[in-house]
């Protein structure tokens, strides 16, 4: 548009200069036809930039457009000036993207097959654990071996979590298998703070409630808010209530079936300022300065990562000093699927 513009004055200051010299120099000349000639050359120069104008605007709407999208828009532009230059920095730089990628692969391989390695003799620790006499020394050490085993778990799952493949396998499952699982999976720490599990309707062990999701990544952020509960409990008697809550829609448009999983502990809450970013990547809100706890900030970012990609939603509610309370939504079975199962089952 600049290149038009300089154009266009040029234009007419060379008009200009003609014209004084049709004037001063020309003495017997018309003036009717140099103010002819002017006006057809100002025309020609207004229609020129009018047109130019328009093109740069729709352009520039064009461009705008494009920039709201997640791609590459150089090769939607057409020809430009140094659109071969920026042809062969896009292609270094996704050849550098590539490369990091390629190594960030082959690092999440490594400390998953470092993890199934790690677990045998983790394994035949906790058994050689259990034959030694000392009581004491037994309990300290099957703590700190519990502990390992728990982050080498979490460590494994964080590691398929990253994966460009995440292995999903969604289908029909029983909601109080998951959530036997998961207090399975902790009920070392459970039974070590003397926690009361309350488990209401939905939930209980003959309960045959279905949805569809994948069990093992349901059990993982179980596992989160449970091991939360846990290491936040500040009471003389915790407890952790687990319950389900219908959450159906039926409108014109949209038919769901919904059930929304609570998790709830009466331990130390979220205070106001910390709860908009606990599901934030690396938070510690008041821990990074609270020796009490070691806290990474990964778990609960993980569980909201893996509950995106089980197409569920994860909330929490939460008063400081009273409660805390995760939830998360899931698909029900439809009630035909769920007699065909239950006769299975």
């Amino acid at each position: 548009m600049k290149h038009h513009i300089t154009r266009a004055i040029a234009a007419t200051l060379i008009c200009a200069a003609y014209s004084l010299y049709f004037i001063f120099l020309v003495k017997s000349a018309d003036l009717k036809y140099l103010i002819y000639i002017d006006f057809l050359i100002m025309l020609c120069v207004a229609a020129d930039l009018t047109y130019h104008a328009l093109k740069y605007l729709k352009r520039k709407s064009e461009i705008k457009s494009l920039l709201q999208t997640n791609d590459i828009i150089f090769t939607e532009l057409g020809e430009f000036e140094n659109k071969d230059i920026t042809a062969h920095d896009v292609l270094v730089l996704q050849q550098r993207l590539q490369r990091q990628y390629d190594d960030s692969l082959e690092l999440q391989d490594y400390v998953a097959k470092w993890c199934h390695e790690l677990k045998l003799p983790l394994s035949a620790s906790l058994i050689m654990n259990e034959k030694q006499k000392d009581t004491q020394i037994r309990a300290s050490m099957r703590e700190q071996l519990e502990r390992i085993k728990r982050r080498t778990d979490m460590l494994l799952q964080g590691c398929r979590l990253q994966s460009p493949i995440l292995d999903l396998d969604i289908k029909v499952t029983r909601l109080s298998e998951c959530v036997k699982t998961s207090i399975k999976n902790n009920q070392f720490f459970l039974i070590q703070k003397n926690f009361t599990i309350d488990m209401g309707a939905g939930v209980k062990p003959d309960d045959n409630t279905l949805i569809y999701t994948d069990a093992g990544w349901l059990v993982y952020i179980l596992d989160q808010f449970i091991s939360n509960a846990i290491k936040y409990s500040d009471k003389p008697e915790p407890y952790i209530k687990i319950r389900t809550e219908n959450a159906d829609k039926n409108d014109s448009d949209v038919t769901s079936r919904k059930i929304i999983l609570y998790i709830e502990d009466n331990g130390e809450g979220i205070s106001d300022s910390d709860m908009r970013h606990i599901f934030e990547k690396g938070y510690t809100g008041a821990n990074r300065c609270n020796a009490k706890y070691k806290s990474t900030g990964m778990g609960l970012y993980m569980a909201a990562k893996t509950a995106n990609a089980l197409d569920s939603e994860i909330g929490v509610e939460s008063v400081k000093g009273e409660y805390t309370r995760f939830s998360i939504s899931l698909e029900k079975c439809s009630s035909d699927v769920t007699k065909n199962v239950r006769k299975i089952l």
